[in-house]
């Protein structure tokens, strides 16, 4: 059992560096995006066994294509289970969830930690505001960088929020334009 779970672990942790390791591309398509978080996940539920659950979607032909900006979805779960979930001796949950309108949409990650207090929510919206309104990199933490990124891309209201979760942790949605824009960022990126 071991040899197996180190050989699915291998192929995992490959899958994972492949992706990153492609630094020309500033764009992929959704369903490469999710493929790399879901490899990324994966290896998390290995880490953690039983203590964690991960709720993860599968794209729709709508969306599957979608270009959005690489690497935007795996750091956000990466938050979830390091600043979330981590410490939970069971009954961990990570969601992640594709939401779509006819003009956006939004990767949502969300988990049930228990260690989120008011004033680091507070704390994290703020940074982010202040980042839309002044373009200050508010101090090159992770969710800010993926904010920038994003508004660079498709401009506002795109970029990333952060609020409480009906889990009770944090619920990160990065926002991005359907159509559009981002086609153009894609092909010239």
């Amino acid at each position: 059992e071991e040899t197996e779970k180190a050989a699915h672990l291998a192929e995992l942790i490959g899958q994972y560096l492949q992706y990153i390791v492609r630094t020309r591309e500033t764009f992929a398509p959704l369903q490469d995006e999710l493929r790399h978080a879901g490899a990324y996940a994966q290896i998390q539920k290995l880490r953690f066994g039983e203590r964690i659950h991960v709720i993860f979607p599968q794209a729709d032909e709508k969306v599957a294509a979608l270009f959005v900006p690489r690497l935007t979805l795996q750091p956000l779960i990466e938050n979830a289970f390091e600043h979330g979930v981590k410490n939970k001796a069971s009954g961990g949950i990570v969601s992640v969830k594709l939401q779509t309108s006819e003009e956006f949409l939004d990767l949502v990650v969300e988990d049930n930690g228990d260690r989120l207090t008011e004033e680091a929510l507070s704390h994290l919206q703020e940074q982010l505001t202040r980042q839309a309104v002044d373009g200050d990199p508010a101090s090159g933490i992770a969710l800010s960088n993926i904010h920038r990124r994003i508004q660079i891309a498709f401009g506002a209201p795109c970029g990333l929020t952060v609020d409480r979760s009906p889990l009770g942790g944090l619920r990160c949605t990065a926002r991005i334009r359907m159509g559009g824009k981002h086609e153009q960022a894609a092909v010239g990126g």
